[in-house]
């Protein structure tokens, strides 16, 4: 029998993908947990729908990515220790804004960061952003910025990805492929099961919710725009539903250089981060969305490309 017959697959899209939509649909749930509790999509239920998706990322595509290399840990575990560099920052700002004693303080869940593991440091620092995201406000002004908790998301997807490299070892190419499908399976499932909880919650509340928790399981397709840019002039190319991982290649045909970045609308300020890219019709450049500032949870989705010369610019861009 065919690992096909034993465990179908529930989704169309890649496997990358999968794990790309679950941590963009986990930051929604998290956000709106206190509006979807009663409905059954308690915390508790959003730290094991987590841990499925971690379950998922461990095990090997084959055999031959069985072979743990000292060089996978390192890498591992030096990024483990900037997301905990990056969150002690914030832990110290939500110490100087609340009393040790009250709710806001106590709901950061204060632990050892030390003497966590790469998966739990994963996990802890998802905890840190949604309670700082809550407390934005209030911690705004004592001294966090946009910047600190896009750092945090950026940190944990590295490290995700990292921890996804590191696989344990398995048995035979049929067992791996069979175990993996059931677990992308169960990962697709429960995204899916809280994701229309959701969407019947939001559809006569709030129509921007209800559209976060849409679930487009197709294979992402390249698209390719093309356009000009006047003397220190705009353009906001149409492309497709961002994710912080979605691929980007720019390339400026002529002029001089074109800063690109994600910004709240058309012309919009740079949020937190950007890119010159110098003009050169032979060379991409390759990048990812969360690389030039997108934030979903911010409303930082729109993609800029600011001509900063006095001559006109020509660019060609790959998305996807």
């Amino acid at each position: 029998m065919s690992t096909e017959e034993i465990s179908p697959t529930h989704f169309n899209c890649t496997y990358i993908n999968l794990v790309a939509i679950s941590i963009k649909k986990e930051a929604y749930l998290r956000r709106d947990v206190a509006d979807l509790t009663l409905r059954g999509v308690t915390t508790e239920r959003i730290d094991a729908y987590a841990l499925l998706r971690n379950d998922f990322s461990i095990i090997p595509s084959s055999p031959r990515e069985i072979q743990l290399t000292s060089i996978g840990y390192i890498a591992r575990n030096v990024k483990k220790n900037e997301l905990i560099i990056a969150t002690r920052e914030i832990l110290g700002i939500a110490g100087s804004t609340f009393s040790k004693k009250s709710p806001e303080y106590r709901s950061f869940n204060f632990k050892g960061l030390s003497k966590l593991n790469p998966d739990d440091m994963y996990q802890y620092a998802g905890n840190v952003f949604a309670k700082a995201t809550e407390n934005n406000i209030k911690m705004t002004a004592k001294g966090m910025t946009a910047a600190m908790l896009t750092n945090i998301t950026t940190l944990r997807g590295e490290l995700f990805a990292l921890i996804g490299a590191t696989p344990i070892l398995e048995g035979s190419s049929a067992a791996v492929t069979v175990k993996r499908r059931i677990a992308a399976n169960a990962l697709y499932d429960e995204t899916k099961s809280m994701c229309e909880i959701a969407i019947v919650y939001y559809q006569d509340r709030d129509k921007l919710k209800k559209s976060n928790y849409v679930i487009y399981d197709t294979k992402p397709k390249t698209i390719n725009r093309k356009g000009k840019i006047k003397s220190n002039g705009f353009a906001s190319p149409k492309a497709i539903a961002y994710l912080p991982t979605t691929k980007i290649r720019i390339k400026i045909n002529t002029g001089t250089s074109v800063e690109a970045f994600f910004s709240l609308k058309k012309k919009g300020a740079i949020s937190t981060k950007s890119l010159i890219i110098t003009a050169n019709p032979n060379i991409f450049t390759t990048v990812t969305a969360a690389e030039l500032g997108f934030d979903a949870l911010g409303g930082i989705f729109v993609l800029n490309l600011k001509n900063i010369n006095n001559d006109e610019a020509t660019y060609l861009i790959k998305i996807g």
